[in-house]
């Protein structure tokens, strides 16, 4: 911390002084008693690290910090009043009288005054610190129910609302069961801030008769949190030192039946601030009573498993501060709640801006501000380097949050880094990844290695590292993105570890010699940077097993043979190529020689033939073709990839028909083919038995409706998404597992499309896009669709829909979008009952005075309306 380098400053101005025997008592006095203040705040350091959050870390360094330097300014000047007006061999004999001719007397009694005045904050800093440390706060107020208050961090921005709603939910009348609400949020988010807040409130106050303030440490005893309960429930209480004594040598368990005794009959609030571990609670709940009068348990924490285990409910999780609040607590800290000059204004919104929204950011970007020159040119000069200067300052917590991972999922943490900052990142493509990479391990016997990967990604979100940006229609995480403060982390601790470079824009400053394992390539624009990155880094990459390169949008073409063979002839090991950004107009027969390729995307919009040799890639899992628009032909040497799991075509691919035996039996996604009759026979002869998602597309109507009868071999599908027209089979051909139908374009008769699919027993996800149905009305008959969760209808073109009673009985999510001539929909009240989100974008004016109509009464779902949240 900065006060350690400027308390030794201190130490050597101290011992300057100290030499000067005649120098007037009382300012001996004060640098004295400023000197032992400074030691004894110092020694809050270590417990404030370790059991405060990183806001207030920041906090209690900023003060302690700004009363440091001041002294330092104060005692440098005692020094130059005394070495400056005497020469050297000319002691405090005479001083007094020059301090009386010059006035440097006066200066030398404004001195002193400030080192008084610096030894009383001095003091404030380590009694409200010293308190809180031993379960107190900053005083011992109170207004209606007894517990000290605690001292809330200045200019507290953006939390108002959140505190009022929170403040509602622990005062709700019609609950009087003893509950658990949980703050939940990623590191440096505020969660303590607004803890802080509520506890202070006035309704809060006057509402419990007992509060208390908890701070958990992450290695704590259970002994401690229930005696720092006793000390805040001990205000206004009659007991006795003897009591006391007790308490101090009493069991846990003892303990546990004090603080039961004491809240017994009373309404108690309890915050327990940075819970880190579920047992927590369950070691401490037993000392709160539930007497049905309404008391509850606030706990703040980075965990949502830590929430979810104490209570059932929801969360409150705490978002982002927006632009507007980010400056304003920039301003605040940077210029202690002064005006800004105008010519700073623009300056500090863009540094507020590279904060990402997270307090404990701006906090200390505002500590660094608050010790400069307000100037334009130091002010620009520190928004060049504002990362640089975060990451260094905030690397601690941050870093606390990394090391407290298990190891696997530190990997996969650091992985995030290797994607272009703000980047929504496909949740299958980043665990495909981390399959190839070897970063996912199986350790329950039949679960497939993308659960494994799915479970490794909602542990960093639950750990709130990682954040949902989309979800899709199952509720399942669709993109999420990383703070660009972590991220920063992520890409330092990966290059000290060798683990990935990111190089940008072809930057190769400072890197010579680095021989990372993966590469990631970020360009802007310049489309040859891939091959400058590559070529002119001599054999430093040779050993790369990953290679990725992403740019804002797809880029031009380029030199394809010159790119591959540079690949496969300088980067024979690599595992992962991911070449999505760049076009390219072919794929070589070189391509074999990447024998340990496991993840493969390419972009080549103009493909049409896969060359045989890409089938040599025996180890290769994902095949990613997306981005190619033309029709494919597909080599019949693809039936010896025995590994692939994942293959993605961008148009009507033809499968070859094997001449033997052979099957992909690891294949679980089959996505844009032509189904055609070849793939019919291999639907029967089961020579993709796994597959679990299938996507086809094709312009042949009869060929698409004759496949589609060969389906009930797929005895694992569950997704299957239709491309263009076809007609219906009986519903006996849809395979039993089937949750997820997606439909585009495929006309089909309203009344026989829903009277086939309202009978598959397991359907749970229904999208209807773009002319998949045709017909006036959408008629769904009783008893029907019992499973069904979501219902999307996209450019439907159909003026009503009607739901019989009794259908639709577990409906939960309903979107529609641009139905212009959708004018009627189900009284949502008494026909979907289980409906809780609504969202339609561009209705009908009639269907939007329809639904304005039923969210008059209090609706049990929430209603959007082109993104907008309708209140009743």
């Amino acid at each position: 911390m900065a006060e350690r380098v400027t308390s030794s400053a201190i130490e050597k101005l101290v011992r300057q002084l100290e030499k000067e025997a005649d120098l007037p008592l009382e300012v001996k006095d004060q640098v004295r008693s400023f000197q032992a203040e400074l030691k004894k705040v110092s020694s809050f350091v270590n417990y404030s690290e370790v059991h405060l959050n990183q806001q207030e870390v920041a906090v209690l360094e900023n003060q302690i910090r700004d009363v440091t330097y001041a002294a330092e300014d104060t005692i440098k000047l005692i020094n130059e009043l005394i070495f400056n007006s005497v020469r050297p061999r000319r002691r405090w004999r005479k001083v007094g009288k020059l301090f009386h001719c010059f006035g440097d007397k006066r200066k030398l009694c404004d001195a002193t005054a400030r080192m008084v005045s610096m030894n009383e904050r001095l003091k404030k800093i380590r009694d409200a610190k010293g308190k809180e440390r031993d379960g107190g706060g900053s005083g011992s107020s109170h207004s209606g129910g007894f517990g000290m208050t605690v001292e809330e961090p200045d200019h507290v921005v953006g939390f108002d609302g959140e505190a009022e709603a929170l403040v509602n939910r622990l005062m709700k009348d019609g609950d009087l069961r003893q509950n658990v609400v949980s703050i939940v949020g990623m590191e440096g988010l505020g969660k303590t801030t607004l803890a802080k807040k509520i506890y202070n409130h006035g309704l809060i106050r006057a509402h419990f008769a007992y509060r208390a303030w908890v701070p958990v440490p992450q290695e704590y005893k259970t002994a401690d949190l229930l005696r720092c309960i006793l000390k805040y429930i001990a205000i206004g209480t009659s007991f006795n030192h003897d009591q006391e004594a007790y308490e101090e040598d009493a069991s846990e368990e003892e303990l546990k039946e004090v603080v039961s005794g004491r809240l017994r009959g009373r309404r108690y609030l309890i915050i327990m601030d940075n819970v880190w571990h579920k047992q927590v609670w369950d070691e401490v709940k037993p000392a709160f009573p539930d007497d049905l009068n309404g008391s509850r348990i606030l706990l703040t924490s980075r965990l949502e498993e830590v929430a979810s285990h104490a209570s059932p409910r929801p969360p409150h999780r705490l978002g982002l501060l927006d632009s507007e609040d980010s400056w304003e607590l920039l301003r605040r800290k940077a210029l202690r709640g002064n005006f800004c000059p105008q010519d700073l204004v623009e300056i500090g919104k863009q540094m507020a801006k590279k904060c990402d929204g997270l307090p404990l950011a701006i906090v200390l970007l505002g500590g660094i501000l608050a010790r400069q020159e307000k100037t334009v040119e130091m002010w620009s000069m520190l928004a060049d380097n504002t990362s640089k200067h975060l990451l260094i300052q905030g690397k601690r917590g941050r870093a606390l949050s990394y090391h407290n991972l298990p190891q696997h999922l530190k990997t996969c943490l650091l992985y995030f880094g290797m994607f272009p900052e703000d980047y929504e990142i496909p949740v299958r493509q980043l665990i495909q990844l981390w399959i190839a990479e070897g970063f996912v391990q199986v350790v329950k016997g039949t679960q497939r290695m993308e659960d494994a990967g799915e479970e490794y990604l909602n542990e960093l979100i639950g750990q709130s590292l990682i954040q949902v940006v989309a979800r899709r229609t199952d509720g399942g995480v669709k993109t999420c993105r990383i703070l660009k403060l972590l991220r920063e982390l992520c890409i330092s601790v990966a290059e000290d570890q060798k683990l990935f470079l990111v190089n940008v824009n072809a930057d190769h400053s400072n890197r010579a010699g680095s021989e990372p394992l993966r590469l990631a390539v970020h360009h802007d624009h310049n489309g040859f940077s891939l091959m400058e990155a590559l070529s002119e880094s001599g054999n430093n990459y040779q050993q790369l097993c990953s290679l990725q390169c992403y740019a804002p949008g797809s880029l031009g073409h380029i030199n394809s043979i010159r790119l591959w063979r540079l690949l496969y002839n300088s980067l024979a090991l690599l595992r992962v190529l991911n070449l999505g950004s760049i076009k390219v107009d072919r794929i070589p027969r070189g391509v074999k020689k990447l024998l340990y390729l496991q993840y493969l995307r390419v972009n080549a919009p103009n493909l049409t033939q896969i060359p045989s040799s890409i089938c040599n890639l025996f180890k290769l899992q994902t095949l990613d073709l997306r981005d190619s628009s033309l029709p494919h032909i597909v080599p019949n040497e693809i039936w010896k990839m025995k590994d692939l799991r994942h293959v993605y075509f961008g148009s009507s691919a033809s499968l070859p028909d094997p001449d033997n035996d052979k099957a992909l039996w690891n294949l679980q996604t089959l996505s844009g083919v032509r189904p055609d009759a070849v793939l019919k026979r291999l639907m029967v002869k089961a020579k993709f038995p796994n597959v679990t998602k299938l996507s086809i597309c094709s312009f042949n109507k009869n060929a698409t409706s004759n496949f589609l009868e060969s389906l009930d071999h797929l005895y694992h599908l569950q997704s299957l998404k239709i491309v263009n027209p076809c007609e219906f089979p009986d519903s006996n051909a849809f395979p039993l597992t089937l949750s997820k139908i997606t439909l585009k374009e495929t006309n089909l008769s309203a009344p026989d499309c829903i009277q086939t699919l309202e009978k598959l027993p397991n359907l749970r996800i229904l999208k209807l896009l773009n002319c998949s149905v045709l017909g006036p009305e959408i008629n769904c008959n009783a008893g029907c669709f019992l499973q069904l969760q979501v219902l999307c209808l996209v450019g439907v073109e159909t003026e009503a829909w009607n739901v019989r009673t009794g259908a639709m009985r577990s409906i939960r999510r309903l979107v529609i979008r641009d139905c212009a001539k959708l004018v009627t929909v189900p009284q949502f009240h008494s026909s979907m009952a289980t409906l809780r989100e609504v969202e339609i974008f561009k209705p009908a004016e009639r269907l939007r005075e329809n639904l304005l109509q039923q969210i008059k009464n209090p609706p049990e779902f929430t209603l959007r309306i082109d993104d907008a949240l309708v209140k009743a």
